[in-house]
Order: C-alpha cells, then structure tokens, then sequence
C-alpha cells in the first residue's frame, strides 16, 4: 500500500482549498462531474465511464484513497483535468476507452498500488504516467508503439500483452528486478531495451510472432522461472548468455529453434522442459549445465541427440529425473559421468534402439520404459541393482529382458504389453518385489528367467497372457516369510501349470479366465490364505490342492463350466465373511467343502445362485448363523436338507429355484430384518407361511410371491 499524502499538501490548482468528498463514486454523464469540482480528497472509488469527456472539474483532486477506474468512456479523448493527481490508494485502471489518445494528464501521478492499461485502441504511449506501482499490466491497446513514459521504473511485475504494434521495450530500460511477462506482442522483434535486467522472478516470453532474438538480457544471471513458449521467428537463445542459474525454464513450441544455442553459462537449474519445438535437432548449447534436478525432454518431433546432459557432476546432492518422451527421432542420450538418477521415464521414443546411455548408472529409483517402437534391447541398465519401480509397456521389438541382469530388488514390476516378450529372462538376480504385474505381453509363454525369485512382498498380477503355458516364477518363493502375498491369474487361457515350490502361506488367491487349468494341484502346499476366487475356467474339473487351507475369510466358485464337486476344499472349517457358490453348470452337490460346523458356524453371508445341477447342499450342515442368505435359481434343489443347524438369519433370499418343494429343513428360529420368498413355482405358499409361524423371531419385512399353490403335508 502506498504512503497517503497530507490532503491539503501542495500540487492542487490554485484557489483549492482542503475538501473531502465521503465514499465511492461513479459517473457516467458528464454533468455528475460537478460534484466532484472543488475536492481534493476523495474517500473512496471513483469510477468514470459513459459519455464524460471533460476532466476539468476534477482539477483539485489530488487524493483518491480506493480505485481509479476509467472505463468505457467513449468520449474521453484525454486525462487533462487531473494534474494535481499524485496518489491513488489502490488501482489505477484505464480500460476500453476508444478515443482515448493519452494518459499526459496523469503527470502529477506518483503513487499506486497496481496501474492496467487496457484495450484501449488509439493509445500511442504511455507518456505521462511515471507512478510507482507494484504491478504493470499493459495488454491490448492496439496502436501503442513503445513504453517511454516507464523509464524510471526499477522493480516490479509486469504483464506486457497482446499490444500488435508494441516495437520496442525501451522504456524498460531501467528495469532491473521483478516479474516480466511478454505474450503476444507481435511486432516486438527483440528485447534491446532490457539492458538493465539482472535478476528475475520470472520471465515469460510467449507468442511474439515477430521476435527473432533475445539480446538485450546479456546481464540477467539468474532467474526463478524462465518461459519461452510459442514464439515463432526465435532460432536462438543468445542474449541470454549471462544466464548461470534458473529454477525452472521451459523452452515450448518455438518452431524455428533447433538448439539450446545461447544458454553456455548455464549452471544448474531445478528444472528443464523441452517441448514441442518442431525444429529441434539437439540440444546443444549448454556445455557448462552441471546441475539439474528434473529435465523433461517431450514432442521434438526433429530432435536427434539429447546431449545437454553430459557434463553434469556426478557428486550432485539430489540425483537426477529424465523424461525422453515423444521424440521419434532420438538416438542419443549423453549423461556423461552420472552415476545416479531417481526417475527415468523413456516412452515414444522410436529411434533408440537400447540403454546404452544409461551404462554408467549404479543408482536409480524409478524406470519407465513405454511405447518405444525400435527398442530391442535393455543393454546399458546392468549396474542397477535396485529399484522403487519398473514398468516396460508396449515396446514391440523387445525381446527380452537382457540388461536387468543386475536388478535383486524392486519394490513394484510392471511389464505390460511386450508383444514380442516370450519369458522374464534377464532378472535372473531378482530375489525380491512387493509387486510383481505381468500383462498382455501376447507372446509370453512362460515366466521362466526369475531363479532367484524368493519374495513377493505384496502381491503379484499375471493378466491377459494369450500364451502363457506356465507360471513357475513363484517356484522358488521362501515359506519362511513374515507376510503373505497376494496372487491374481486372470484371462490366462493356455496357462496349465503354476508352481508355488515352498510357498505355505497367502493372503488372496484368484483364479479366472484360465480355460487350460484343470486343477489347483500347483498350490498344494498351502495352509493358510484369507480369500480364495476361483472363477470362468472353462477347464476346471477339480479343487484338488487347497486340502490343507481351513481358514477363510471369503470364498468364491463361480462360473466353472465343469467343476462338479468341491472336492479339495475338505479342510475348510470356517469361511467368516462371504461363501458364494454361483453359476457352475455341472455342480451337483457341495460335497467336499468341509465340515463348517467343526468352526464357529458363523458366516457374514452366503450365496448359493444359477447353479442348474445342484440337488445337494447338505455340506453345510453345521453352519449355525448367516448375515444374509441367499438361494436363487438352482432349478434342480428340491429342499434345504443341510441348513438344518442354521437357527440365526439377517436377512433371507430364496428366490427362482424351480423344484423347490419345501422349507422344513430350514431349522432358522430367528430371521430378524426381511425375508423375501419368490418365483419358487414347485414351493407351495403355506410353507413359506409355516417357516414364519414357527419362527421365535419373525423378520420386519416379508415378501412372497409367485410361489407354487400347492398343499402342505401335515
């Protein structure tokens, strides 16, 4: 905020004696003036605006404490009127006033907090108006050619845009501190006239058609953020050859630059972005950039060799992230002396053919390799022996995993989409991952390459693999671990064998989409596990290899065309939050689940649906209480034989079953919150009605019908 002066200090016309006028005020007709003749203080915001085109009878008016807004004032050819004008408390803004010629009549003008300049169409300059203001905003005013009036101004932030005949940024000359924003000034060719520019905030030159140069900022050495984007004659960065230090420059969309020429003194920067310049062929032009901590290198569509990287140090505090992404004609990635890099992304890049570049690097955290259509070798990474991540996606050349020979730990894998990948050779030193995903690599046959797998900490996703025959890559996993991990085969259909070797314990087991697997023998020594999902294998005649597993939270056997039993779930005795037991054709009876009695009898809920064949579910016998029931669409039950321990139901489905006859072996006592008893076309509706006579605890809702009309034995 600007230092209010003395109201009756001197600079007034003569004869105006101290006069304050209380609040804000707007004029739009130019006899509302009057009120306003005689003061000198006004307290508040005066707006002027509509048909006002003479300014004379503010001539006493030295103070305005709020805005000073002139605005649409379509007769306003001048500001003569407010000479004694020296402090404006916060903005000044002159905009969309079309006759407007100058702002001469703001001489006396000496402070405000921000001054806007705008869209004003025949303002040749703004001479006369030498405030000192914080913040600059000069934008659309079509017929300014320069800036002299700005002379004196040292510091502050400046928006400098879309003036089509703006030539020259002389009047900065005395600028040396601050923020400078140059965008879509068509007819500025160069910035001679920001001689005196040394240290920025920011500067953001963007969309100056007609500039074909930087010079003019040979002294500036330093700067926070550097933007040079869309400016279409620019074919060189010199003028900015005094530049050591940057936080971030971004160089975008400059379709005449093809290097980094310009920028020799340049130091270290926290981060560089090179993007989308259609003549780009190098980037050359920064010999002395030793530091940087993240550079992104994206949509060159010319750019050939990334070279701007090979004197950095390799003692830096803070390793490195590379981003090659887009560049379809990049060969070369020089990192000279690097030794460490935390995220390294390579992804559309056609024209590399391995990781060579890369050969020097011990440490890194993080590799993404996507979508390189020439890469054929992983060659260059073989003195990474750790990793946070590692994802290789869609690069259709790739053959194998050869280079990672070094790799023994890893927090997540992701190989995805490697059209040519026939196994996991080459991480033969892997002994560990939290997270393993192999998927939709349409080669891939097997998961041999990983001898020296012992732990998948979390889990491990082996998904869409046409051709995957066999899962060994767990075969050698330790059965001494702390943890259990997850593991998920989906959408396999040739995969016929999965070795666990020593593997005892898992936290999930899901298996679905696998047509060729006929059993689970591969997981016969497991005993303990959380939740198993064994779903849409079209193969799958047996359970046999879960005999050892007792304890389960959820269960899911659904959709297995020729399972016919549950046999090998014999040692099941508790499953505590979910059984469903759905859409398998060929099951006939739940014989083999185990003895659920012999646990606590107690399940959150069950579900028993679209099994045709199913005549017996007497396998649950024991089972004392369920959250929710559900029997639907087994068109061959004929009873209940079975749920006759079952005396505590929340809420009970029984719903579509064609032969079902009766409810008598339901020995439920209590079924608390609803019942829903429908479409069961053989079950007559006195049973229904008898199961809630004989009920201690009858539900809060009953639904039934279009239930069998049948008579009920006595």
């Amino acid at each position: 905020m600007p230092s209010e002066p003395d109201a009756g200090a001197g600079g007034a016309e003569p004869g105006c004696d101290p006069r304050v006028y209380s609040g804000s005020l707007s004029v739009t007709h130019q006899d509302g003036l009057e009120d306003l003749r005689g003061v000198t203080v006004l307290d508040g915001t005066l707006t002027l605006g509509g048909d006002v085109s003479d300014l004379s009878p503010l001539a006493c008016l030295k103070t305005i404490k709020g805005k000073l807004q002139i605005i649409d004032a379509t007769r306003l050819s001048s500001l003569d009127g407010l000479g004694s004008l020296s402090y404006v408390g916060l903005q000044l803004q002159v905009m969309r006033n079309p006759s407007l010629l100058s702002l001469s009549g703001l001489r006396s003008l000496r402070e405000a907090v921000a001054v806007l300049i705008s869209e004003n169409p025949l303002l040749e300059s703004v001479v006369g108006v030498g405030v000192k203001a914080a913040e600059w905003r000069v934008a659309d005013n079509d017929a300014l050619e320069s800036l002299s009036g700005l002379e004196d101004v040292e510091e502050g932030v400046f928006w400098i845009e879309g003036n089509d005949r703006l030539a020259t940024l002389d009047g900065l000359r005395s600028l040396r501190r601050g923020w400078l924003n140059l965008v879509d000034n068509d007819a500025l060719i160069s910035l001679e006239g920001l001689g005196a520019v040394d240290g920025l905030e920011e500067l953001s030159i963007s969309g100056n058609d007609g500039l074909v140069s930087l010079q003019g900022l040979e002294r500036l050495t330093a700067v926070k953020k550097l933007t040079l984007r869309e400016n279409r004659q620019l074919s060189s960065l010199r003028g900015l050859d005094g530049l050591v230090s940057a936080g971030v420059i971004g160089i975008s969309s400059n379709e005449r630059l093809v290097d980094l020429t310009g920028l020799a003194a340049l130091e270290t920067t926290d981060a560089l972005v090179v993007s989308g310049n259609s003549s780009m062929s190098s980037l050359d032009g920064a010999p002395s950039l030793r530091g940087v901590l993240r550079a992104t290198v994206d949509s060159n569509p010319e750019l050939v060799s990334a070279n701007a990287f090979a004197h950095l140090r390799s003692d830096l505090d803070r390793a490195p992230s590379l981003s090659f992404s887009n560049n379809p004609k990049l060969t070369t990635i020089d990192l000279g002396d690097v030794t460490r890099l935390a995220e390294v992304s390579v992804t559309r890049c056609g024209s590399l053919s391995d990781l060579s570049a890369f050969a020097g690097i011990t440490k890194m955290s993080t590799l993404i390799l996507g979508e390189n259509s020439g890469l054929v070798s992983l060659t260059g990474l073989e003195l990474v022996s750790e990793l946070d991540g590692l994802q290789i996606i869609d690069n259709p050349r790739l053959t194998s995993l050869v280079g990672l020979d070094g790799l023994v730990s890893t927090r997540r894998i992701a190989i995805y989409s490697n059209e040519r990948l026939v196994d996991l050779t080459g991480l033969g030193a892997l002994e560990t991952t939290d997270v393993l995903i192999v998927s939709g690599n349409s080669a891939m046959s097997s998961l041999d390459g990983v001898p020296s797998l012992r732990d998948v900490v979390q889990e491990a996703t082996v998904d869409s693999n046409p051709e995957l025959v066999s899962a060994n890559a767990f075969a050698r996993l330790r059965s001494d671990l702390g943890h259990a991990p997850s593991l998920y085969f989906s959408k396999n259909p040739r995969l016929a064998t999965i070795e666990l070797g020593d593997g005892t314990r898992l936290r999930q087991l899901s298996v679905t989409g696998c047509g060729a697997l006929s059993d689970l023998s591969g997981f016969a020594g497991v005993t303990e596990m959380s939740a198993l999902a064994v779903s849409h294998n079209s193969g799958l005649g047996s359970l046999t290899g879960l005999e050892q597993v007792s304890d389960l939270d959820r269960l899911e056997i659904y959709d297995n065309p020729r399972l016919t039993s549950l046999a090998g779930l014999s040692g099941v005795r508790n499953v505590r939050n979910g059984l469903d037991i759905s859409n398998n054709t060929a099951l006939t009876s739940l014989d083999g689940l185990g003895a659920l009695g012999a646990g606590d009898g107690a399940i959150s809920h069950v579900t028993l649906a679209d099994n045709p064949a199913l005549v017996d579910i007497d396998a649950l016998r024991g089972l004392a209480r369920v959250g929710q029931l559900s029997i639907r669409d087994n068109d061959a039950l004929v009873g209940l034989t079975g749920l006759e321990d079952l005396t505590t139901i929340d809420h009970l489905d029984v719903e579509g079953n064609r032969s079902l006859a009766t409810l008598r072996d339901l020995g439920a006592r209590s079924i608390n919150i609803t019942m829903e008893i429908r479409d069961n076309e053989s079950l007559p509706s006195c049973e229904v009605e008898a199961l809630v006579e004989r009920l201690d605890w009858p539900p809060l809702m009953v639904l039934q019908e279009n239930n069998g009309a049948g008579a009920c034995p006595p």
